[in-house]
């Protein structure tokens, strides 16, 4: 017969594992959110929009607290794969939101002297155009009858 010793050691070890495991996977899944994270600070960086991914995130943080791992696995490959996706877009999205930005910046600077030399140009032409067809008589010079 197992004596009581071991019957206790057996007992305490095999309630050690059941401590331990979640924690050790809990761990690797902590580990695989701070990686996204920071993926997700160098996307931000970069100007690609990751308000959805973050909301994604929020809620597996919330699932490994609640501790369903299982669950928070897959919604993290999930999110890892869209991460994945959008580092590879990021320089291009990045160059056009910077040539979007320079260029409407290049407008908003240039409005002022577009002004100065368009103004004069377009409001002689108005004048022009509506006053083509008046007369012009000439009053009171040289001697009267």
């Amino acid at each position: 017969m197992i004596s009581l010793k071991y019957c206790t050691a057996l007992v305490f070890v095999i309630v050690l594992m059941f401590i331990i495991q979640p924690i050790a996977y809990s761990e690797d899944l902590d580990a695989e959110v701070v990686n996204i994270l920071n993926d997700l600070n160098y996307l931000y960086s970069r100007g690609v929009d990751i308000e959805d991914l973050v909301q994604k995130l929020d809620h597996v943080v919330k699932l490994i607290e609640g501790r369903d791992y299982d669950e928070a696995r897959v919604l993290l490959s999930e999110i890892r794969a869209e991460v994945d996706l959008l580092k590879a877009r990021a320089e291009e999205i990045y160059l056009y939101k910077s040539i979007y930005k320079y260029g409407l910046l290049g407008l908003v600077l240039s409005t002022p002297i577009l002004v100065y030399i368009l103004l004069p140009r377009v409001y002689l032409y108005l004048w022009f155009r509506f006053r083509r067809k008046w007369v012009v008589k000439k009053i009171g010079s040289g001697a009267r009858k």
